[in-house]
């Protein structure tokens, strides 16, 4: 698998995570029951596909595609944005923490740190990164980030939730008086319908 080939737009993955994550916590299904947790090169196989897009998406912010012009850019910034993030984003990063309570804590983190291109660096590897100094501390930073986002963020990805819109939108309008447009594009959709969108206007109008 290529560490330098780059799309935000693999969706099958993601749609493992929404169903492993309303699996758990709509269904109370053992992850165990439909997860090769005893597999180790599958987990593995599992986990490139999201930490390749979550990796690239903290390259794209370190500047290393810049020579791909401004698109990539625009894709990088729709991938996390809250409209979309539930299904982008937050998809993947539900799948890598998933997926790390079953592989080997070492092998985790040492895939981990390889995919953000810091692992020779750190530990004095013979491999030579192709980044210069600034981007290795950036891939670091972002490493950091990252690893803490997969300890203590907490995704939801579920088809369809009032109680999480309503708080989304109370947050949205907490900041300061937003038009509807505004918020709407504020709020996450995990659903690919967007029926969610209705449920907005039902809220605002109570």
């Amino acid at each position: 698998m290529d560490d330098w080939k780059l799309t935000f737009h693999l969706p099958l993955h993601r749609y493992l995570s929404v169903f492993a994550y309303n699996a758990i916590h709509q269904f109370n299904i053992d992850p165990s029951s439909f997860l090769p947790v005893n597999d180790q090169n599958t987990l593995l196989n599992l986990m490139f596909c999201p930490l390749r897009t979550i990796c690239g998406y903290y390259e794209v912010l370190s500047s290393i595609w810049l020579r791909n012009g401004e698109q990539v850019t625009v894709q990088a910034k729709t991938y996390a944005k809250s409209a979309f993030s539930s299904s982008m984003h937050d998809a993947d990063l539900f799948l890598l923490q998933l997926i790390s309570c079953y592989v080997e804590p070492n092998l985790f983190i040492e895939t981990f740190l390889k995919r953000f291109h810091v692992y020779s660096w750190l530990f004095h590897s013979k491999t030579a990164s192709n980044l210069d100094s600034s981007q290795q501390i950036s891939m670091l930073e972002s490493a950091l980030i990252a690893l803490c986002a997969i300890v203590v963020f907490q995704p939801n990805l579920a088809v369809c939730e009032t109680k999480h819109i309503r708080s989304e939108i109370v947050t949205t309008l907490a900041v300061s008086d937003r038009l509807y447009s505004e918020v709407e594009e504020n709020v996450p959709d995990p659903s690919p319908l967007s029926t969610n969108r209705k449920g907005i206007e039902v809220i605002l109008q109570q």
